[in-house]
């Protein structure tokens, strides 16, 4: 698999995850409170966090067209 699918992926996966919408699947696991906070809002924040992750992850690296010699 190649490296702009992979990364495709993880984003289409980490936004999945982030987006709370399938908490209404499961309510009395989305009302547990973690950190004073429901569940689905701490693993929504965490999910913000790591597409962040990523995205700063993938911007640190060159763009495949450019010249690495300069």
């Amino acid at each position: 698999m190649n490296q702009r699918l992979r990364t495709l992926l993880l984003y289409a996966l980490l936004f999945l995850l982030s987006v709370p919408w399938y908490w209404r699947l499961y309510p009395e696991l989305a009302q547990r409170m973690l950190l004073g906070v429901p569940l689905w809002v701490v693993v929504s924040v965490v999910g913000s966090f790591c597409i962040s992750v990523q995205t700063a992850r993938v911007l640190s690296r060159p763009w495949p067209e450019e010249d690495v010699d300069s």
